[in-house]
């Protein structure tokens, strides 16, 4: 099964590491840079998963996640799973 996701990272060595990773499982994937880039593309494509980072400037981790909610509410994308980056580290699920 592909799955489409959205690697959200203000850290560009971050982001490329992951978007390896899940090329290399076969999926495919968006990149933004920051909360205000994620959201724009968000309201755009339809994602199975979206990996945010927990400290960002302007917008952390955190507020964006309940923006993604509310938009993930509004067009009805129930199934999107929202993984949230702890430490740079280690991934967790957020629902």
């Amino acid at each position: 099964m592909n799955y489409h996701c959205l690697i959200v990272d203000d850290n560009e060595d971050s982001r490329i590491m992951l978007s390896e990773i899940i090329a290399l499982c076969g999926h495919s994937f968006a990149e933004a840079k920051n909360a205000k880039e994620a959201l724009s593309i968000y309201k755009n494509q339809a994602f199975d998963y979206v990996f945010v980072d927990w400290m960002m400037p302007q917008m952390d981790g955190i507020d964006l996640i309940k923006e993604l909610r509310k938009i993930r509410a509004v067009l009805g994308q129930t199934s999107t799973q929202i993984l949230q980056q702890q430490l740079r580290t280690q991934w967790c699920i957020v629902f």
